[in-house]
């Protein structure tokens, strides 16, 4: 049965590659197919999940070499990780979809991690941004695409670009893909959003009173440069006149 399930743990990272990893991919049938049941795992069920098989593997072969590598015989570990925040309603709302995309493909693993577990391990700046899907082969990130872009078929044409799948099973959100989901916590008062809006409010009212003194300033500055060449200009006229 296809699920996502939350969970913790650590993994390494390697550049970005460019070639289409073969992946060992689930049995498809009708029964993990149909169904969207979301599985919680405990931290105790972790420890070899993302253990590489094969921990100094790279991927080095070039594509365009039709010899065969030694690596593209065997079947590497492939999932989908969904990165999100319970404190986030991007997160919140593109659940479902993850939730689709992954009983689209019951052949993938698709889990999900909370970001401050996924920070623990390792640290990003590209975190603060969630929520985010990754593909990791072999315990190494692939590639990424944003989570909160919900666009079904943007995320089918991501895993298609990079792993060579398609959905075995309609891509559309069901009903029973908002159940089970992580609890969502909110702030009521959203007391750190008001003051946010209040400091950049302020910000941008003491910018823009800074620019009017400044453009007053220049105003005055330059009338009074006009009035001393008015004035000038009249004196010289009169000495003319004069002489």
């Amino acid at each position: 049965m296809t699920e996502i399930s939350f969970l913790q743990s650590v993994w390494s990272t390697t550049e970005q590659s460019h070639i289409i990893p073969q992946c060992k991919l689930l049995k498809f049938n009708w029964i993990n197919g149909s169904y969207s049941n979301v599985k919680f795992l405990h931290k105790a069920q972790l420890s070899d999940l993302f253990n590489s098989p094969w921990p100094i593997s790279q991927f080095t072969w070039d594509p365009g070499n039709h010899a065969k590598h030694p690596d593209q015989l065997r079947l590497h570990e492939c999932y989908i990780l969904f990165i999100f925040s319970t404190t986030c309603r991007f997160s919140e709302a593109s659940l479902p979809y993850i939730n689709a995309l992954a009983r689209a493909y019951p052949q993938l693993p698709v889990y999900g991690i909370q970001v401050d577990d996924y920070l623990v391990h390792k640290w990003s700046l590209r975190m603060l941004f969630v929520p985010k899907l990754k593909i990791i082969v072999n315990g190494k990130i692939l590639n990424e695409y944003s989570g909160s872009d919900v666009d079904l078929d943007g995320m089918a044409d991501f895993i298609w670009s990079n792993m060579r799948l398609l959905p075995r099973v309609p891509l559309r959100v069901l009903p029973s893909d908002y159940e089970n989901a992580p609890q969502f916590s909110f702030e009521s008062n959203a007391v750190c959003l008001l003051l946010s809006w209040l400091v950049t409010i302020m910000g941008l009212g003491f910018i823009c009173a800074t620019a009017v003194v400044r453009l007053q300033w220049f105003t005055s500055f330059f009338n009074h440069i006009s009035t001393l060449e008015f004035f000038f200009g009249n004196f010289n006229g009169r000495q003319h006149y004069s002489g």
